[in-house]
């Protein structure tokens, strides 16, 4: 697994510090975004949907990724996304930098292995890179 992935920090809504290795899941699905991104706003129902449908399955982990911006600082970000059962996390801006984010939102999908396996916009629709299809594609995978 490429190191910028290794070292990133992830810090959850009851303040722990998890690093990628931390997480026990085989899958893990995380939505990047930012706090005055409209589009990732409008996502959150269908990942809060996809999060709700794996949420019995120990090996899938449905995250949100906060990258905070400097109008973050007055406010708590997790108050805006409070109503949604997925998992909540926070990164720096030096992490979404690493790992090439240039966009919001973006969904990174990881295998057991940690090997990075979709990377792009969160597609939750019938078409080609539907998340819901690639995880149960690697759920697949031995």
């Amino acid at each position: 697994m490429d190191n910028k992935y290794l070292d990133a920090v992830f810090v959850s809504d009851n303040n722990e510090k998890f690093a990628i290795k931390d997480f026990k899941e085989d899958i893990l699905v995380f939505d990047f975004w930012f706090s005055k991104c409209g589009s990732c706003f409008r996502n959150f129902p269908k990942l809060n949907e996809l999060s709700n449908y794996y949420r019995k399955e120990e090996k899938v982990l449905i995250a949100s990724i906060n990258v905070p911006i400097d109008a973050d600082s007055s406010i708590n970000v997790y108050s805006l996304i409070k109503e949604y059962g997925f998992a909540k996390y926070e990164t720096s801006p030096e992490v979404a930098e690493s790992w090439g984010i240039d966009g919001y939102p973006v969904v990174f999908v990881f295998d057991k292995k940690r090997k990075l396996r979709y990377y792009g916009e969160p597609n939750f629709g019938s078409t080609a890179n539907n998340i819901n299809d690639i995880i149960e594609s690697l759920k697949k995978e031995k």
